[in-house]
């Protein structure tokens, strides 16, 4: 596969840490940027990372919600609107969630959907070609199923309809009893990721997440300097900055709320699981 350099593109990129408080150009505006210079076939790669807000925003027009729409996206509203109609034009796994959705279980919730269409991305994004994005997306996939086997240990939840996929990892999670499933060796940030599950403060929680998922792009990307995967690491860091300036304590404690409102429609929670 051609390796390509973008020098000009990188180079005028502004430093960012996870903890930075303001950004000098939004999410979107350094995306159309990217669009704007990277070869098609790159393009392909970062509209991967792009697609899960996609899922979003096709999600909530199958549910007729009227939820902010997420930007910046692959499609345009219209254009997702159009393509309900004549999916041809969408990625397979949309198509097929599409599908889905129309077939879906009567009790199925709106958690149970998106896990479905969460796991249909996933197997999708592991088809590509590109060994910083299957390190990513295999990295991703298990760090939330190790999450969620985490929290259904604590709070005694079940846990078959909040796993994606099937791959070693999920299988571990369901046969085995140990700590850590007996995968330590092989995710090696593993270690990290049950310490930080052992977290009392939700929002802490999510920000040690996010600097376990940016030392990770950095590990992965050590010896890339210019290339494609330095951009597509650069965009990913960008996504979680530009979310944490947009969750302040208040909004976080709501967030986290209405996480649990949407849980608690599946599962029946504890009274010690609240905020």
């Amino acid at each position: 596969m051609q390796t390509r350099n973008y020098y000009y593109l990188i180079a005028g990129l502004p430093d960012i840490v996870l903890e930075d408080r303001k950004l000098s150009r939004a999410l979107p505006e350094v995306t159309e940027e990217f669009r704007a210079h990277l070869h098609p076939t790159d393009l392909e790669l970062l509209n991967l990372l792009i697609l899960p807000r996609d899922n979003y925003n096709l999600l909530q027009l199958l549910l007729k919600k009227d939820a902010n729409w997420q930007v910046p996206a692959v499609y345009s509203r219209e254009q997702l609107e159009t393509r309900l109609r004549e999916p041809e034009g969408l990625p397979i796994y949309m198509q097929d969630f599409i599908e889905y959705f129309k077939n879906r279980p009567e009790n199925a919730s709106p958690v149970q959907l998106e896990n479905q269409l969460t796991a249909m991305y996933f197997e999708h994004a592991l088809g590509t070609d590109n060994n910083f994005l299957r390190q990513w997306f295999d990295m991703e996939r298990s760090r939330r199923n190790l999450l969620a086997a985490f929290n259904a240990r604590t709070y005694k939840l079940p846990l078959d309809d909040q796993l994606i996929g099937d791959d070693d990892t999920t299988r571990a999670i369901r046969q085995s009893k140990l700590r850590d499933f007996g995968l330590g060796n092989d995710l090696p940030w593993l270690d990290r990721l049950l310490q930080i599950s052992e977290q009392s403060n939700p929002l802490e929680q999510e920000k040690a997440i996010d600097l376990l998922r940016w030392r990770f792009i950095e590990e992965c990307n050590i010896f890339n300097y210019f290339t494609i995967e330095a951009v597509l690491g650069y965009w990913l860091k960008m996504e979680m900055v530009s979310r944490w300036l947009r969750l302040d304590a208040a909004a976080g404690a709501e967030f986290f709320r209405q996480l649990l409102s949407d849980l608690e429609g599946s599962y029946t929670f504890p009274k010690t699981f609240t905020i």
